[in-house]
């Protein structure tokens, strides 16, 4: 399988930081830099994992559903966008809050992938996500939370959308 190792950058080490039989994908720092979040298929299904950085104890399962589902951008608050994939709707944008509740945020016929919130703390935030909708993949941004100003951000095809580091 494929393992994730974290390199420290000061002194220039390599350390692996899981080591099961299985693979491990989509590593997501925790905002405070203490944990890694990750997709792993090490109990079947592809579900999300959370270890601490330094690989003092061993992952933890952060959330176990049917299907798979794959972490993609985390709040300073732990809140976490992931992806799902369903056999009826296909790639669907989730939040796990850090209660551990699961809460739809694009649940459509139509697949949406690469969310990313805004960075930033306080006032509005915005997600970032691709959706093939259109009948090709265009990129859309909406509010969150609540979702109410949805917007097409590109017109001739777009994935993979990333924010500048000013959220504008």
């Amino acid at each position: 399988g494929w393992e994730l190792w974290i390199h420290d950058l000061q002194r220039g080490t390599h350390s692996r930081l899981t080591s099961e039989d299985s693979t491990n994908l989509r590593p997501l720092w925790s905002r405070d830099g203490t944990r890694i979040i990750f997709a792993s298929n090490r109990g079947g299904n592809w579900d999300l994992y959370s270890q601490p950085a330094d690989a003092s104890r061993p992952a933890e399962v952060l959330l176990n559903r049917p299907y798979e589902q794959y972490p993609l951008s985390i709040l300073a608050d732990g809140t976490l966008l992931y992806l799902e994939i369903h056999p009826k709707t296909g790639r669907d944008l989730w939040i796990l809050s850090p209660d551990g509740k699961t809460s739809p945020l694009r649940v459509t016929p139509f697949n949406e992938t690469d969310g990313q919130f805004s960075p930033g703390t306080g006032g509005p935030r915005w997600i970032a996500y691709s959706s093939d909708e259109s009948g090709r993949s265009e990129v859309y941004v909406q509010s969150y939370p609540g979702g109410t100003n949805r917007i097409a951000v590109s017109t001739g095809g777009g994935s993979l959308p990333t924010w500048s580091s000013d959220g504008k």
